[in-house]
Parts: structure tokens; sequence; C-alpha cells
């Protein structure tokens, strides 16, 4: 599966981050919410298991902490977001 290192720039306020995903996706502004921001450039990368282990906790944690009023499909359907790049993490780790 590919993985890729997005970069960012927010029309409105400026600000710049990357964000590594699995596809070429658009974000929003950290800082001032802008939505649906393109990236200006996509790099390959690799993920880290470890990285995506800890991205896949804590959205479980705030999915259990914050959204109480969530039906059972709604939760399982955020952790879903995450389930190629748990499965990509474990196969680049069988790999090794």
């Amino acid at each position: 599966m590919a993985w890729f290192i997005n970069y960012y720039e927010c029309p409105r306020c400026g600000q710049t981050w990357c964000d590594e995903w699995s596809a070429m996706c658009d974000d929003d502004c950290p800082k001032c919410g802008m939505r649906h921001i393109s990236p200006y450039q996509s790099d390959d990368g690799t993920p880290d298991p470890i990285d995506i282990l800890r991205d896949l906790a804590e959205t479980f944690r705030r999915i259990n902490g914050t959204a109480e009023n969530l039906s059972a499909e709604d939760k399982l359907a955020l952790l879903r977001e995450h389930e190629d790049g748990v499965f990509a993490a474990l196969q680049g780790a069988d790999d090794e």
C-alpha cells in the first residue's frame, strides 16, 4: 500500500504543516480551521508502525472519551479510517 507525506499551506492564514496518510488528500488548517486544502506537494513515505498504532490508540481514546453520543457503527467507521495504515505497518514488520 502506498503512503504519502502531504505538505500544506493555508491560503487564509499562511500556516504550513505536513501530514502522513495513505492518500494525497485534502486537509483542514490546524490554525484557522479553513477546510479542504489540497497538498502543494506529496512525497512517498514509509509508515512507521509505532506512529500508526499511536494514531489508532489516540483515535480510539477520542472516540470513547468524547463521542458517547455516536452509535457503535459510527465509532467503527472512525476506527476503520486507520485500518489500511495498521495493516500496512504490520505487513512492513513481517517483511523485516
